[in-house]
Protein backbone atom coordinates (compact mmCIF):
# COMPACT_ATOMS: atom_id res chain seq x y z
CA UNK A 1 0.00 0.00 0.00
CA UNK A 2 2.77 2.41 1.19
CA UNK A 3 4.18 1.79 -2.67
CA UNK A 4 1.30 2.97 -4.27
CA UNK A 5 2.12 6.35 -6.27
CA UNK A 6 -1.73 7.89 -5.61
CA UNK A 7 -2.39 9.13 -2.71
CA UNK A 8 -6.11 8.96 -3.13
CA UNK A 9 -5.99 5.19 -4.11
CA UNK A 10 -3.34 4.76 -0.82
CA UNK A 11 -6.11 6.67 1.27
CA UNK A 12 -8.67 3.87 -0.66
CA UNK A 13 -6.74 0.62 0.35
CA UNK A 14 -5.95 1.94 4.22
CA UNK A 15 -9.21 2.18 4.44
CA UNK A 16 -10.03 -1.07 3.36
CA UNK A 17 -7.53 -2.49 5.43
CA UNK A 18 -8.31 -1.06 8.44
CA UNK A 19 -12.05 -2.65 8.26
CA UNK A 20 -10.05 -6.35 8.17
CA UNK A 21 -7.86 -6.16 10.57
CA UNK A 22 -9.45 -7.35 13.65
CA UNK A 23 -10.85 -10.65 11.41
CA UNK A 24 -7.56 -11.90 10.30
CA UNK A 25 -5.97 -11.15 13.49
CA UNK A 26 -5.85 -13.26 16.73
CA UNK A 27 -8.56 -11.11 18.35
CA UNK A 28 -11.46 -13.14 19.92
CA UNK A 29 -14.34 -12.12 17.08
CA UNK A 30 -17.10 -12.45 19.68
CA UNK A 31 -15.37 -9.58 21.14
CA UNK A 32 -16.08 -5.61 20.36
CA UNK A 33 -12.56 -5.21 21.83
CA UNK A 34 -9.57 -6.49 20.05
CA UNK A 35 -8.39 -9.23 22.58
CA UNK A 36 -7.48 -12.72 22.08
CA UNK A 37 -9.64 -15.52 23.77
CA UNK A 38 -7.63 -16.90 26.62
CA UNK A 39 -9.29 -20.88 25.70
CA UNK A 40 -7.88 -20.24 22.20
CA UNK A 41 -4.63 -17.55 21.80
CA UNK A 42 -4.06 -18.23 18.06
CA UNK A 43 -7.13 -18.38 16.14
CA UNK A 44 -7.01 -20.60 12.48
CA UNK A 45 -5.24 -18.94 9.82
CA UNK A 46 -7.37 -16.14 7.28
CA UNK A 47 -6.68 -15.60 3.91
CA UNK A 48 -5.69 -11.83 4.29
CA UNK A 49 -5.91 -11.34 0.42
CA UNK A 50 -9.02 -12.82 0.17
CA UNK A 51 -10.36 -10.34 3.04
CA UNK A 52 -8.94 -7.38 1.24
CA UNK A 53 -10.09 -8.04 -1.71
CA UNK A 54 -13.99 -8.83 -0.66
CA UNK A 55 -13.52 -5.39 1.62
CA UNK A 56 -12.38 -3.47 -1.52
CA UNK A 57 -15.63 -4.97 -3.60
CA UNK A 58 -17.52 -4.02 -1.02
CA UNK A 59 -16.00 -0.27 -0.13
CA UNK A 60 -16.12 0.15 -4.07
CA UNK A 61 -19.63 -0.69 -3.94
CA UNK A 62 -20.82 1.73 -1.65
CA UNK A 63 -18.50 4.59 -3.61
CA UNK A 64 -20.57 3.80 -6.92
CA UNK A 65 -23.74 3.86 -5.17
CA UNK A 66 -23.25 7.22 -4.07
CA UNK A 67 -25.68 9.82 -6.60
CA UNK A 68 -23.80 11.96 -8.89
CA UNK A 69 -25.27 15.14 -6.82
CA UNK A 70 -23.54 14.00 -3.76
CA UNK A 71 -20.24 14.37 -5.16
CA UNK A 72 -20.61 18.18 -4.63
CA UNK A 73 -21.30 17.66 -0.90
CA UNK A 74 -18.94 19.31 1.48
CA UNK A 75 -17.05 17.19 4.43
CA UNK A 76 -15.70 18.59 7.67
CA UNK A 77 -14.40 17.54 10.74
CA UNK A 78 -15.03 19.48 13.92
CA UNK A 79 -16.20 19.03 17.90
CA UNK A 80 -19.92 18.87 17.73
CA UNK A 81 -19.90 20.55 20.48
CA UNK A 82 -18.15 23.53 18.88
CA UNK A 83 -19.56 23.39 15.28
CA UNK A 84 -17.99 25.79 12.83
CA UNK A 85 -21.80 26.54 11.27
CA UNK A 86 -23.96 29.26 11.12
CA UNK A 87 -27.31 29.38 13.17
CA UNK A 88 -30.31 28.15 11.71
CA UNK A 89 -28.30 27.02 8.38
CA UNK A 90 -29.00 23.30 8.88
CA UNK A 91 -32.09 21.20 7.38
CA UNK A 92 -31.40 17.94 9.44
CA UNK A 93 -29.14 17.08 11.82
CA UNK A 94 -28.55 13.45 12.72
CA UNK A 95 -26.06 11.39 14.79
CA UNK A 96 -25.16 8.65 17.32
CA UNK A 97 -23.73 9.79 20.37
CA UNK A 98 -21.69 7.55 22.26
CA UNK A 99 -23.34 5.11 24.85
CA UNK A 100 -22.44 6.88 27.75
CA UNK A 101 -19.19 5.56 29.64
CA UNK A 102 -20.77 1.55 28.86
CA UNK A 103 -18.30 1.50 26.01
CA UNK A 104 -14.83 2.40 25.54
CA UNK A 105 -14.62 3.46 21.99
CA UNK A 106 -11.11 4.26 21.13
CA UNK A 107 -10.04 0.48 22.78
CA UNK A 108 -12.95 -0.95 20.12
CA UNK A 109 -11.16 0.50 16.56
CA UNK A 110 -7.45 0.76 18.12
CA UNK A 111 -6.36 -1.94 15.32
CA UNK A 112 -8.00 -0.06 12.69
CA UNK A 113 -6.94 3.42 13.91
CA UNK A 114 -3.50 1.99 14.16
CA UNK A 115 -4.02 1.15 10.42
CA UNK A 116 -4.75 4.58 9.56
CA UNK A 117 -2.03 6.51 11.45
CA UNK A 118 -3.14 7.05 14.87
CA UNK A 119 -0.68 6.19 17.44
CA UNK A 120 -0.88 4.76 20.61
CA UNK A 121 0.03 8.42 22.24
CA UNK A 122 -2.38 10.82 20.41
CA UNK A 123 -5.33 8.10 21.18
CA UNK A 124 -4.73 8.00 24.48
CA UNK A 125 -5.54 11.61 24.32
CA UNK A 126 -8.63 11.66 22.38
CA UNK A 127 -9.78 9.02 24.71
CA UNK A 128 -9.90 12.21 27.50
CA UNK A 129 -11.64 14.28 25.08
CA UNK A 130 -14.39 12.32 23.59
CA UNK A 131 -18.06 12.58 24.86
CA UNK A 132 -18.36 9.48 27.63
CA UNK A 133 -15.22 9.14 27.94
CA UNK A 134 -14.14 7.13 31.40
CA UNK A 135 -11.08 8.66 31.41
CA UNK A 136 -12.05 11.87 33.10
CA UNK A 137 -9.09 13.73 35.13
CA UNK A 138 -9.42 13.69 38.80
CA UNK A 139 -9.02 17.52 39.02
CA UNK A 140 -12.02 18.19 36.00
CA UNK A 141 -14.86 20.00 37.72
CA UNK A 142 -18.40 20.62 36.04
CA UNK A 143 -19.93 24.27 35.15
CA UNK A 144 -21.70 25.22 38.63
CA UNK A 145 -24.24 26.13 36.61
CA UNK A 146 -25.06 22.73 35.37
CA UNK A 147 -24.39 20.65 38.54
CA UNK A 148 -27.61 23.22 40.16
CA UNK A 149 -29.54 22.82 37.06
CA UNK A 150 -29.54 18.38 37.26
CA UNK A 151 -28.33 18.35 41.05
CA UNK A 152 -31.50 15.49 40.86
CA UNK A 153 -30.21 13.52 38.69
CA UNK A 154 -26.44 14.02 39.55
CA UNK A 155 -26.77 13.24 43.05
CA UNK A 156 -28.91 9.97 42.00
CA UNK A 157 -26.38 8.48 40.24
CA UNK A 158 -22.95 9.23 42.12
CA UNK A 159 -25.23 7.97 45.51
CA UNK A 160 -25.60 4.80 43.55
CA UNK A 161 -21.53 4.74 42.46
CA UNK A 162 -19.16 7.34 42.99
CA UNK A 163 -16.78 7.14 40.04
CA UNK A 164 -19.44 5.66 37.75
CA UNK A 165 -21.66 8.27 38.87
CA UNK A 166 -19.47 11.08 38.19
CA UNK A 167 -18.67 9.70 34.46
CA UNK A 168 -21.55 9.78 33.79
CA UNK A 169 -22.51 13.39 34.92
CA UNK A 170 -19.70 14.05 32.91
CA UNK A 171 -21.49 12.57 30.18
CA UNK A 172 -24.67 14.37 30.32
CA UNK A 173 -22.81 17.70 30.67
CA UNK A 174 -21.33 16.81 27.02
CA UNK A 175 -24.68 15.92 25.31
CA UNK A 176 -26.26 18.93 27.24
CA UNK A 177 -23.66 20.59 25.07
CA UNK A 178 -23.92 18.72 21.78
CA UNK A 179 -27.67 19.72 21.99
CA UNK A 180 -27.16 23.37 22.73
CA UNK A 181 -25.14 23.38 19.41
CA UNK A 182 -27.81 21.19 17.64
CA UNK A 183 -30.70 23.93 18.26
CA UNK A 184 -28.40 26.60 17.53
CA UNK A 185 -27.51 25.63 13.67
CA UNK A 186 -30.68 23.39 12.81
CA UNK A 187 -33.71 26.11 10.74
CA UNK A 188 -37.13 26.37 12.55
CA UNK A 189 -39.39 23.19 12.02
CA UNK A 190 -36.39 21.35 10.87
CA UNK A 191 -35.45 17.93 12.72
CA UNK A 192 -32.62 16.33 15.02
CA UNK A 193 -32.19 12.75 14.65
CA UNK A 194 -30.79 10.41 18.24
CA UNK A 195 -29.59 7.69 18.34
CA UNK A 196 -29.10 6.77 22.02
CA UNK A 197 -28.33 3.88 24.72
CA UNK A 198 -29.91 3.79 27.93
CA UNK A 199 -27.57 2.39 30.20
CA UNK A 200 -27.47 0.49 33.70
CA UNK A 201 -26.10 1.73 37.09
CA UNK A 202 -25.67 -0.83 39.73
CA UNK A 203 -28.88 -2.69 38.40
CA UNK A 204 -31.03 0.45 37.77
CA UNK A 205 -31.86 2.19 34.36
CA UNK A 206 -30.65 5.65 33.40
CA UNK A 207 -32.86 6.65 31.32
CA UNK A 208 -30.87 8.72 29.12
CA UNK A 209 -33.48 8.83 25.99
CA UNK A 210 -35.99 11.35 29.07
CA UNK A 211 -32.60 12.74 30.30
CA UNK A 212 -31.80 14.10 26.62
CA UNK A 213 -35.35 14.71 26.16
CA UNK A 214 -35.28 17.25 29.28
CA UNK A 215 -32.59 18.64 27.98
CA UNK A 216 -34.01 19.01 24.53
CA UNK A 217 -37.05 20.98 25.42
CA UNK A 218 -35.43 23.57 27.90
CA UNK A 219 -33.55 24.24 24.02
CA UNK A 220 -36.34 24.75 22.04
CA UNK A 221 -36.70 21.57 20.96
CA UNK A 222 -39.90 18.93 20.77
CA UNK A 223 -40.27 15.40 21.05
CA UNK A 224 -41.66 14.46 17.25
CA UNK A 225 -41.16 10.27 17.11
CA UNK A 226 -39.66 7.91 19.57
CA UNK A 227 -38.48 3.93 18.82
CA UNK A 228 -36.81 1.51 21.17
CA UNK A 229 -35.45 -1.81 20.76
CA UNK A 230 -33.41 -4.16 22.78
CA UNK A 231 -29.57 -3.78 22.77
CA UNK A 232 -28.08 -6.54 20.25
CA UNK A 233 -25.81 -8.07 23.73
CA UNK A 234 -27.20 -11.27 22.43
CA UNK A 235 -24.50 -11.51 19.98
CA UNK A 236 -21.72 -10.81 22.40
CA UNK A 237 -20.00 -13.04 24.73
CA UNK A 238 -21.28 -11.57 28.32
CA UNK A 239 -17.86 -12.90 30.13
CA UNK A 240 -15.31 -10.32 27.78
CA UNK A 241 -18.17 -7.68 27.04
CA UNK A 242 -19.24 -6.66 30.36
CA UNK A 243 -20.03 -3.15 28.50
CA UNK A 244 -22.89 -5.39 27.22
CA UNK A 245 -25.01 -5.58 30.81
CA UNK A 246 -24.68 -2.20 31.05
CA UNK A 247 -26.62 -1.35 27.70
CA UNK A 248 -30.28 -1.62 28.21
CA UNK A 249 -31.84 -0.06 24.98
CA UNK A 250 -31.23 1.61 21.84
CA UNK A 251 -33.94 4.72 21.71
CA UNK A 252 -34.41 6.19 18.30
CA UNK A 253 -35.25 9.78 19.44
CA UNK A 254 -36.38 12.54 16.35
CA UNK A 255 -36.88 16.33 18.07
CA UNK A 256 -38.53 19.05 15.82
CA UNK A 257 -37.23 22.90 16.27
CA UNK A 258 -40.32 24.82 17.76
CA UNK A 259 -40.49 27.54 14.71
Amino acid sequence: IDRCSDPLVRRFLKLALSRICKPVSNADPRDLFPQRDQENLVRPRENVCTHMLASIDKLRALVEAIPEEAYHSLLGRADVRHLPLRDNSVDLVFFSPPYSYALEYARVHQLSLSVLGMERIPLREHRRQYIGTDKVRSNAELPRAFVQEYHDIIRLVVAKDEKWGRLFSFYLHGMQQLLLECARVVRPDSFVGIVLGNTKLRGSTMAIDRIVMRMAQKLGLELEFKYERPYYRRRLNPKRNRHSARIDADVFVVLRKIA
